[in-house]
Protein backbone atom coordinates (compact mmCIF):
# COMPACT_ATOMS: atom_id res chain seq x y z
CA UNK A 1 0.00 0.00 0.00
CA UNK A 2 1.43 3.37 -1.06
CA UNK A 3 0.26 6.37 0.96
CA UNK A 4 0.00 9.77 -0.72
CA UNK A 5 -0.43 13.24 0.81
CA UNK A 6 -1.73 16.05 -1.41
CA UNK A 7 -0.85 19.50 -0.10
CA UNK A 8 -2.46 22.83 -0.99
CA UNK A 9 -1.65 26.13 0.72
CA UNK A 10 -4.14 28.96 0.37
CA UNK A 11 -4.98 32.48 1.50
CA UNK A 12 -8.19 34.38 0.73
CA UNK A 13 -9.05 32.48 -2.46
CA UNK A 14 -12.15 30.61 -1.35
CA UNK A 15 -13.86 30.85 -4.75
CA UNK A 16 -10.90 29.49 -6.68
CA UNK A 17 -10.12 26.89 -4.01
CA UNK A 18 -13.65 25.51 -4.22
CA UNK A 19 -13.21 24.74 -7.92
CA UNK A 20 -9.80 23.17 -7.28
CA UNK A 21 -11.31 20.95 -4.58
CA UNK A 22 -14.12 19.92 -6.93
CA UNK A 23 -11.41 18.89 -9.41
CA UNK A 24 -9.61 16.87 -6.73
CA UNK A 25 -12.91 15.24 -5.81
CA UNK A 26 -12.92 13.55 -9.24
CA UNK A 27 -9.46 12.01 -8.84
CA UNK A 28 -9.01 8.30 -9.35
CA UNK A 29 -7.29 6.68 -6.36
CA UNK A 30 -5.16 3.85 -7.82
CA UNK A 31 -5.40 0.35 -6.43
CA UNK A 32 -3.16 -0.30 -3.45
CA UNK A 33 -2.97 3.43 -2.70
CA UNK A 34 -4.34 5.54 0.12
CA UNK A 35 -4.54 9.30 -0.19
CA UNK A 36 -5.19 12.30 2.01
CA UNK A 37 -5.65 15.99 1.24
CA UNK A 38 -4.15 18.63 3.52
CA UNK A 39 -5.29 22.25 3.19
CA UNK A 40 -3.14 24.78 5.04
CA UNK A 41 -4.87 28.13 5.31
CA UNK A 42 -2.65 31.16 5.91
CA UNK A 43 -5.20 32.80 8.22
CA UNK A 44 -7.74 33.70 5.52
CA UNK A 45 -10.56 36.14 6.23
CA UNK A 46 -12.83 35.31 3.27
CA UNK A 47 -14.66 32.18 4.41
CA UNK A 48 -11.96 29.68 3.41
CA UNK A 49 -12.14 27.95 6.79
CA UNK A 50 -15.92 27.47 6.55
CA UNK A 51 -15.62 26.17 2.98
CA UNK A 52 -13.00 23.56 3.79
CA UNK A 53 -14.46 22.48 7.13
CA UNK A 54 -17.89 21.82 5.63
CA UNK A 55 -16.73 20.20 2.38
CA UNK A 56 -16.76 16.44 1.98
CA UNK A 57 -14.93 14.86 -0.95
CA UNK A 58 -16.10 11.41 -2.09
CA UNK A 59 -12.56 10.06 -2.60
CA UNK A 60 -10.27 11.88 -0.15
CA UNK A 61 -10.20 12.49 3.58
CA UNK A 62 -9.49 16.17 4.07
CA UNK A 63 -7.59 17.84 6.90
CA UNK A 64 -7.69 21.58 7.52
CA UNK A 65 -4.87 23.45 9.29
CA UNK A 66 -4.83 27.18 9.98
CA UNK A 67 -1.28 28.61 9.94
CA UNK A 68 -1.21 32.09 11.44
CA UNK A 69 2.44 32.80 10.62
CA UNK A 70 2.43 34.78 7.41
CA UNK A 71 4.00 33.26 4.31
CA UNK A 72 3.52 30.27 2.04
CA UNK A 73 6.79 28.72 3.16
CA UNK A 74 5.51 28.58 6.73
CA UNK A 75 2.39 26.88 5.40
CA UNK A 76 4.36 24.34 3.39
CA UNK A 77 6.62 23.55 6.33
CA UNK A 78 3.53 23.04 8.51
CA UNK A 79 1.96 20.79 5.87
CA UNK A 80 5.10 18.67 5.51
CA UNK A 81 5.22 18.15 9.27
CA UNK A 82 1.56 17.07 9.25
CA UNK A 83 1.66 14.81 6.17
CA UNK A 84 1.49 11.05 6.66
CA UNK A 85 2.13 10.08 3.05
CA UNK A 86 5.12 8.23 1.67
CA UNK A 87 4.78 10.40 -1.44
CA UNK A 88 3.95 14.12 -1.29
CA UNK A 89 2.09 15.88 -4.12
CA UNK A 90 2.07 19.67 -4.35
CA UNK A 91 -0.36 21.83 -6.23
CA UNK A 92 -2.00 25.26 -5.84
CA UNK A 93 -5.46 26.63 -5.10
CA UNK A 94 -6.03 27.80 -8.69
CA UNK A 95 -5.38 24.50 -10.49
CA UNK A 96 -7.50 21.79 -12.12
CA UNK A 97 -6.00 18.30 -12.13
CA UNK A 98 -6.70 15.35 -14.47
CA UNK A 99 -8.43 12.28 -13.01
CA UNK A 100 -5.25 10.15 -13.33
CA UNK A 101 -2.99 12.75 -11.67
CA UNK A 102 -1.93 10.61 -8.70
CA UNK A 103 -0.92 7.59 -10.78
CA UNK A 104 0.88 9.68 -13.37
CA UNK A 105 2.89 11.68 -10.84
CA UNK A 106 3.76 8.78 -8.54
CA UNK A 107 4.55 5.90 -10.90
CA UNK A 108 8.27 6.49 -11.47
CA UNK A 109 8.81 7.31 -7.79
CA UNK A 110 7.16 4.03 -6.78
CA UNK A 111 9.34 2.16 -9.27
CA UNK A 112 12.45 3.65 -7.65
CA UNK A 113 13.39 5.51 -10.85
CA UNK A 114 12.99 9.03 -9.40
CA UNK A 115 12.93 10.89 -6.13
CA UNK A 116 11.08 13.92 -7.53
CA UNK A 117 8.75 14.29 -10.50
CA UNK A 118 8.01 17.45 -12.49
CA UNK A 119 4.54 17.51 -14.02
CA UNK A 120 3.38 19.74 -16.86
CA UNK A 121 1.34 22.94 -16.61
CA UNK A 122 -0.91 24.56 -19.22
CA UNK A 123 -2.76 27.86 -19.03
CA UNK A 124 -6.54 27.69 -18.79
CA UNK A 125 -7.97 28.32 -22.30
CA UNK A 126 -9.77 31.52 -21.22
CA UNK A 127 -6.44 32.99 -20.11
CA UNK A 128 -4.64 32.47 -23.40
CA UNK A 129 -3.74 35.66 -25.27
CA UNK A 130 -2.33 36.14 -28.80
CA UNK A 131 0.38 38.50 -27.51
CA UNK A 132 1.89 35.89 -25.22
CA UNK A 133 5.42 34.67 -25.90
CA UNK A 134 7.44 31.92 -24.25
CA UNK A 135 8.61 34.59 -21.79
CA UNK A 136 5.07 35.40 -20.66
CA UNK A 137 4.09 31.74 -20.47
CA UNK A 138 7.07 30.73 -18.35
CA UNK A 139 6.39 33.52 -15.84
CA UNK A 140 2.83 32.17 -15.56
CA UNK A 141 4.22 28.66 -14.80
CA UNK A 142 3.30 27.29 -18.26
CA UNK A 143 5.79 24.49 -18.99
CA UNK A 144 5.07 24.15 -22.71
CA UNK A 145 8.24 24.87 -24.62
CA UNK A 146 10.46 24.44 -21.57
CA UNK A 147 13.05 21.62 -21.42
CA UNK A 148 11.69 18.33 -20.12
CA UNK A 149 14.65 18.03 -17.76
CA UNK A 150 13.92 21.10 -15.67
CA UNK A 151 13.42 22.22 -12.13
CA UNK A 152 9.78 21.46 -11.18
CA UNK A 153 7.20 24.12 -10.56
CA UNK A 154 5.47 23.62 -7.21
CA UNK A 155 2.12 23.91 -8.96
CA UNK A 156 2.57 20.30 -10.18
CA UNK A 157 5.27 18.23 -8.53
CA UNK A 158 5.69 15.15 -6.35
CA UNK A 159 8.50 13.72 -4.23
CA UNK A 160 9.26 10.83 -1.91
CA UNK A 161 9.31 11.94 1.69
CA UNK A 162 12.83 10.57 2.22
CA UNK A 163 14.17 13.75 0.56
CA UNK A 164 13.08 15.64 3.69
CA UNK A 165 15.78 13.87 5.66
CA UNK A 166 18.29 15.90 3.61
CA UNK A 167 16.37 19.11 2.88
CA UNK A 168 13.78 19.33 5.67
CA UNK A 169 12.53 22.93 5.37
CA UNK A 170 11.53 25.56 2.87
CA UNK A 171 13.14 28.96 3.28
CA UNK A 172 10.71 31.32 5.00
CA UNK A 173 12.41 34.40 3.48
CA UNK A 174 11.04 33.27 0.11
CA UNK A 175 7.55 32.76 -1.26
CA UNK A 176 4.25 34.68 -1.11
CA UNK A 177 4.06 36.64 2.11
CA UNK A 178 7.84 37.23 2.02
CA UNK A 179 9.82 37.96 -1.18
CA UNK A 180 6.84 36.80 -3.24
CA UNK A 181 8.04 33.60 -4.91
CA UNK A 182 11.00 31.27 -5.26
CA UNK A 183 10.54 29.02 -2.23
CA UNK A 184 9.85 25.83 -4.19
CA UNK A 185 12.54 26.56 -6.78
CA UNK A 186 15.24 26.84 -4.11
CA UNK A 187 13.94 23.66 -2.46
CA UNK A 188 14.28 21.84 -5.79
CA UNK A 189 17.73 23.31 -6.46
CA UNK A 190 18.80 21.96 -3.07
CA UNK A 191 17.37 18.52 -3.89
CA UNK A 192 19.15 18.48 -7.24
CA UNK A 193 22.44 19.53 -5.64
CA UNK A 194 22.02 16.76 -3.07
CA UNK A 195 21.89 14.24 -5.91
CA UNK A 196 18.19 13.38 -5.90
CA UNK A 197 16.79 12.33 -9.26
CA UNK A 198 14.28 14.76 -10.80
CA UNK A 199 12.44 13.38 -13.83
CA UNK A 200 9.50 14.62 -15.95
CA UNK A 201 6.03 13.22 -15.45
CA UNK A 202 3.22 13.27 -18.04
CA UNK A 203 0.18 14.69 -16.16
CA UNK A 204 -0.82 18.18 -17.25
CA UNK A 205 -2.68 20.47 -14.84
CA UNK A 206 -4.54 23.60 -15.90
CA UNK A 207 -3.59 26.89 -14.26
CA UNK A 208 -6.66 29.09 -13.61
CA UNK A 209 -4.98 32.15 -12.14
CA UNK A 210 -6.71 35.48 -11.60
CA UNK A 211 -6.99 37.43 -14.91
CA UNK A 212 -5.49 40.46 -13.12
CA UNK A 213 -2.12 38.72 -13.42
CA UNK A 214 -2.19 39.57 -17.12
CA UNK A 215 -2.25 43.32 -16.45
CA UNK A 216 0.81 45.51 -16.94
CA UNK A 217 0.92 46.42 -13.26
CA UNK A 218 1.11 42.73 -12.33
CA UNK A 219 3.93 42.10 -14.81
CA UNK A 220 5.91 44.95 -13.24
CA UNK A 221 5.38 43.44 -9.79
CA UNK A 222 6.38 40.00 -11.06
CA UNK A 223 9.56 41.41 -12.60
CA UNK A 224 10.41 43.03 -9.25
CA UNK A 225 9.89 39.68 -7.50
CA UNK A 226 11.99 37.79 -10.05
CA UNK A 227 14.87 40.21 -9.56
CA UNK A 228 14.72 40.09 -5.77
CA UNK A 229 14.57 36.30 -5.50
CA UNK A 230 17.48 35.88 -7.93
CA UNK A 231 19.46 38.35 -5.82
CA UNK A 232 18.64 36.22 -2.78
CA UNK A 233 19.75 33.00 -4.50
CA UNK A 234 22.89 34.64 -5.87
CA UNK A 235 24.09 36.03 -2.56
CA UNK A 236 22.90 33.48 -0.01
CA UNK A 237 23.00 30.17 -1.91
CA UNK A 238 25.30 30.49 -4.93
CA UNK A 239 27.70 32.86 -3.09
CA UNK A 240 28.09 34.89 -6.28
CA UNK A 241 30.40 37.87 -5.91
CA UNK A 242 28.90 40.88 -7.69
CA UNK A 243 30.89 44.09 -7.56
CA UNK A 244 29.46 47.60 -7.88
CA UNK A 245 25.86 46.41 -7.48
CA UNK A 246 24.57 49.94 -6.74
CA UNK A 247 26.28 51.35 -9.81
CA UNK A 248 24.88 48.55 -11.96
CA UNK A 249 21.41 49.24 -10.56
CA UNK A 250 21.76 52.90 -11.49
CA UNK A 251 22.74 51.94 -15.04
CA UNK A 252 19.66 49.68 -15.33
CA UNK A 253 17.45 52.48 -13.98
CA UNK A 254 18.74 54.80 -16.73
CA UNK A 255 18.14 52.10 -19.35
CA UNK A 256 14.60 51.57 -18.07
CA UNK A 257 13.84 55.30 -18.11
CA UNK A 258 15.12 55.59 -21.69
CA UNK A 259 13.07 52.55 -22.74
CA UNK A 260 9.90 54.12 -21.35
CA UNK A 261 10.59 57.49 -22.96
CA UNK A 262 11.13 55.85 -26.34
CA UNK A 263 8.23 53.38 -26.16
CA UNK A 264 5.81 55.44 -24.07
CA UNK A 265 4.16 54.77 -20.73
CA UNK A 266 1.70 51.88 -20.35
CA UNK A 267 -1.34 52.00 -18.07
CA UNK A 268 -1.27 49.54 -15.20
CA UNK A 269 -4.71 48.19 -16.15
CA UNK A 270 -3.67 47.37 -19.72
CA UNK A 271 -2.86 43.74 -20.50
CA UNK A 272 0.66 42.65 -21.34
CA UNK A 273 4.22 43.83 -20.91
CA UNK A 274 7.15 43.56 -23.26
CA UNK A 275 9.85 41.08 -22.31
CA UNK A 276 12.48 43.79 -22.80
CA UNK A 277 10.90 46.05 -20.20
CA UNK A 278 10.26 43.18 -17.78
CA UNK A 279 13.91 42.11 -17.94
CA UNK A 280 15.09 45.68 -17.37
CA UNK A 281 12.92 45.86 -14.24
CA UNK A 282 14.09 42.43 -13.16
CA UNK A 283 17.80 43.25 -13.39
CA UNK A 284 17.34 46.68 -11.86
CA UNK A 285 15.78 44.97 -8.84
CA UNK A 286 18.36 42.19 -8.95
CA UNK A 287 21.22 44.64 -8.42
CA UNK A 288 19.25 46.64 -5.87
CA UNK A 289 18.34 43.46 -4.03
CA UNK A 290 21.88 42.11 -4.13
CA UNK A 291 23.17 45.36 -2.64
CA UNK A 292 20.70 44.95 0.24
CA UNK A 293 21.36 41.25 0.77
CA UNK A 294 25.15 41.61 0.89
CA UNK A 295 24.79 43.70 4.05
CA UNK A 296 23.66 40.50 5.81
CA UNK A 297 25.36 37.29 6.86
CA UNK A 298 24.84 34.56 4.28
CA UNK A 299 21.99 32.23 5.22
CA UNK A 300 23.61 29.15 3.64
CA UNK A 301 26.91 27.49 3.11
CA UNK A 302 27.74 27.42 -0.61
CA UNK A 303 24.94 25.35 -2.19
CA UNK A 304 23.82 24.48 1.33
CA UNK A 305 20.99 22.07 2.07
CA UNK A 306 19.76 23.68 5.30
CA UNK A 307 19.68 27.33 6.34
CA UNK A 308 22.24 28.11 9.02
CA UNK A 309 19.56 29.33 11.45
CA UNK A 310 17.37 26.27 10.71
CA UNK A 311 20.17 23.73 11.14
CA UNK A 312 19.42 22.92 14.77
CA UNK A 313 15.65 22.71 14.28
CA UNK A 314 14.02 19.33 13.93
CA UNK A 315 10.85 18.86 11.93
CA UNK A 316 7.97 17.48 13.96
CA UNK A 317 5.24 15.20 12.71
CA UNK A 318 1.60 15.65 13.59
CA UNK A 319 0.28 12.34 14.93
CA UNK A 320 -2.33 10.54 12.78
Amino acid sequence: MTSVSIIICTRNRAGSLKLTLESLGQLDIPNHHSAELIIVDNDSTDGTAQLVQTLRLPNLPLRYINERRRGKSNCLNTALAAAHGEIILWTDDDVRVPHDWIAGMCEVIQKGEADVTAGEVALAPNLERPWMTSFHRSWLADTRGLPKERIPFGINMAFHRHVLETVPFLDTDLGPGALGSGEEILFCLQLKHAGFRIVPAPPVVEHHFEPSRLLYGSWKKRAWIEGRIEAYYSYHWFHTDIRFARLRALFKAVQLACFRIYHGEVADDQEGCSADEAYLIKYLEFFRGYHEEQKKLRNYELNGLVRRDFASAKPTRTPP
